[in-house]
């Protein structure tokens, strides 16, 4: 409804009641709407759900490792259904997870962005979005995209910027001290929830490292939420060895965390190790974090310790 906006303003000047203004596009309190409401509102992002709420809807709370340890087989089994349907609140409650998923993707395209910017180059659109949510944890520039998507390097910022702002997509940058070594390097794209990768990419049983990767992805993105000083980054060197996760706060990195699924294999741990150890030494860390999937356990390397720990007790903040 055309004004409603003033109607809204008009509630609160008055004192009338409390009001909370509820969309699925995050474009709904900005632009015009922030002119007629300034200083009027506050805006709360929502995200899907995280695993701990996820196992809550799903009847299975876990609030110590004694109930990790009682429910082990069931939280596992969620996890896995979490991994490949994510945590919209209607797809965790529903039995028809793919056709919601389907239908959420179309939406966010066609209503939330196509419709909103009268977008023409629908066919760029969807290859773009496509791209993103089947290569998650993949870092890519604009012109390494050129060429792959069949668009210009101006139509791709534009349009990842839609993606973003719909909240289909959401990206990480690379660390760097300066905004000039930030801005120029390439970009890692998570989708905002795992079910959204695999209704249109890969499925979990293809590819369990990168959407394990996307959880911890969101997780942190969840705690940058209400801590307005954290940051966050990927981190790579000349040499290619990489860490999925610098966590910065204020101007100070506080942590370093790579993700892999398995690390059973010797050349794996290896190779994760010693990017952990490289990026410690270059940012004045003396800890790093290995998120995996049931192997917990501390490793030396030097004067530098590297802690491995189940995926799951991290996200449930378990000891």
């Amino acid at each position: 409804m055309n004004g409603w906006e003033r109607w809204v303003r008009s509630r609160q000047e008055l004192g009338r009641c409390r009001l909370v203004v509820t969309g699925s596009n995050t474009d709904l309190m900005k632009g015009e709407l922030a002119t007629s409401l300034t200083g009027r509102h506050l805006d709360v992002t929502v995200l899907p759900l995280g695993f701990s709420e996820f196992l809550a809807f799903k009847g299975a709370l876990v609030s110590s490792l004694l109930d990790l340890v009682k429910k082990k087989t069931a939280v596992n089994r969620l996890f896995r259904e979490y991994m490949e349907f994510g945590g919209f609140p209607m797809v965790a409650l529903s039995e028809a997870k793919k056709e919601i998923l389907g239908a959420y993707y179309d939406d966010i395209l066609t209503k939330d962005i196509a419709r909103r910017h009268r977008v023409r180059e629908l066919g760029g659109l969807g290859r773009l979005a496509e791209f993103y949510l089947t290569n998650i944890s993949c870092p890519a520039s604009f012109r390494s995209l050129e060429q792959k998507v069949g668009l210009s390097v101006n139509t791709l910022e534009k349009f990842s910027g839609y993606l973003a702002s719909a909240m289909m997509v959401f990206f990480v940058g690379r660390f760097g001290w300066s905004f000039g070594e930030r801005n120029k390097s390439p970009r890692k794209a998570y989708a905002i929830d795992p079910g959204l990768s695999n209704a249109v990419g890969f499925r979990f049983a293809e590819n369990a490292g990168a959407l394990a990767e996307n959880i911890v992805a969101l997780e942190l993105l969840r705690r940058k939420l209400v801590e307005p000083s954290m940051d966050l980054f990927y981190w790579r060197n000349e040499a290619g060895h990489e860490v999925d996760f610098v966590v910065k706060k204020g101007k100070r990195v506080t942590e370093l965390i790579q993700v892999c699924w398995d690390v059973s294999d010797a050349g794996t741990k290896k190779r994760e190790q010693r990017a952990l150890t490289g990026a410690m030494e270059k940012l004045g860390l003396n800890r790093g974090l290995v998120l995996n999937e049931d192997f917990e356990g501390v490793v030396k390397a030097g004067r530098k310790t590297i802690e491995y720990r189940p995926i799951l007790k991290w996200l449930l903040d378990i000891e």
